[in-house]
This record gives structure tokens, C-alpha cells and sequence, in this order.
């Protein structure tokens, strides 16, 4: 899709999903550098995950309670462009992901391709 190959991080704890999206990503020219099960993982394990350009995360991990809290621990950790995938979002949950320039909620089920354009049009936004 004439993006230069980018890192890709992606914690999802249903290893179908995250091996889908692995899948799909791979298969437009993105590099997934790793998957993991929650953040708490993630964050244990970040200095293995170098030069990440995006991030995608289930909001709905077990070691997070409120997608939000997410959002900006990941953010405020890694200073790196995500998108939350979320079964819950509202109105509230839509206008503070906009506070963050670079963070973009996606509503569970979603399409992989508007997952796929979303990570474009992010990726393209932080150039």
C-alpha cells in the first residue's frame, strides 16, 4: 500500500485474533516484531521491542479495567502511535481518545480492512 515496511506491535490475548491480524499486516508490507498477551507482558518485555511504529492493543485485557487507563499508560510508556480495539465505545471513550494525536479506537467486531486503513492513516499522520 506504498507504506515503507514498519514495526508493528501487537498485545491481544486471543491468540486467533492476533495471529489473524499478524497474518493480514504481514501480508500489506508491515513487520510484526512481536505479539503479546497483555500489556503488563508487553511492558516487561519492551526493550526487545525496539523501534515500534505502531501499536495495537485489545482494550479489553484483563490487566486493564478501563480502555482509557490503557491508552495512556501505553502512550505515556512509549510515546508510539496505537489503536485500541475495544467491544465498548461511547461517546466519552471517543472524545478523550482525541486529546492524543496518534491514538484511534476500532470497535469490536471490526473489519480488517478498516483495521488495516486506520493503521494507514495513522502511520501516514506520523511521518
Amino acid at each position: 500500500m506504498g507504506l515503507q515496511k514498519r514495526n508493528v506491535l501487537i498485545i491481544e490475548n486471543d491468540a486467533i485474533i492476533a495471529l489473524d491480524i499478524k497474518k493480514r499486516f504481514e501480508d500489506i508490507g508491515f513487520n510484526v516484531i512481536g505479539i503479546s498477551p497483555s500489556f503488563c507482558d508487553m511492558l516487561k518485555n519492551l526493550r526487545m521491542y525496539k523501534n515500534v511504529d505502531l501499536i495495537l492493543v485489545d482494550a479489553n485485557l484483563a490487566d486493564f479495567s478501563n480502555c482509557l487507563d490503557l491508552a495512556e499508560k501505553v502512550y505515556k510508556c512509549v510515546k508510539t502511535p496505537l489503536i485500541l480495539l475495544s467491544t465498548r465505545i461511547d461517546e466519552f471513550i471517543q472524545g478523550k481518545s482525541k486529546q492524543y494525536e496518534s491514538v484511534r479506537v476500532i470497535e469490536k467486531p471490526f473489519k480488517m480492512e478498516e483495521l488495516i486503513s486506520t493503521a494507514e492513516n495513522i502511520m501516514q499522520m506520523t511521518n
